[in-house]
């Protein structure tokens, strides 16, 4: 019986990975609000919208169905996101997603997901 709910457990949390995959147009637009800052300011909001099409045309996208790899290659810097919801510690939400749940995980530099 435990061992069949633990199945049931992790059949629905697969599942919901599976609906919150992030795609290119979520990771843009994450993007597009964190160059932003969260700034009143009309040049900054006007600079993070104008960077918007380079975003696209600089990043791949590897689906993995529950999450996905963001790979960003733009004036020479590669930057790697992994796009999953994850719990947010800040209690704070993230793009406006609810408060403990954050579309994406801050970006680092990871060289061994390269070997994908």
């Amino acid at each position: 019986m435990k061992k069949a709910l633990a199945f049931l457990m992790l059949l629905a949390l697969g599942f919901c990975l599976v609906l919150t995959n992030p795609d290119k147009d979520d990771f843009i637009s994450w993007t597009e609000d964190r160059l932003a800052g969260g700034s009143d300011n009309v040049l900054t909001k006007a600079g993070a919208a104008l960077a918007a099409p380079a975003l696209g045309l600089a990043t791949t996208v590897r689906d993995f169905k529950v999450c996905s790899i963001f790979e960003t290659n733009l004036l020479g810097e590669k930057q790697v996101t992994l796009g999953i919801y994850w719990a947010n510690s800040s209690g704070s939400g993230d793009g406006g997603h609810p408060p403990g749940l954050s579309r994406f995980r801050c970006p680092h530099r990871w060289p061994s997901l390269a070997s994908f």
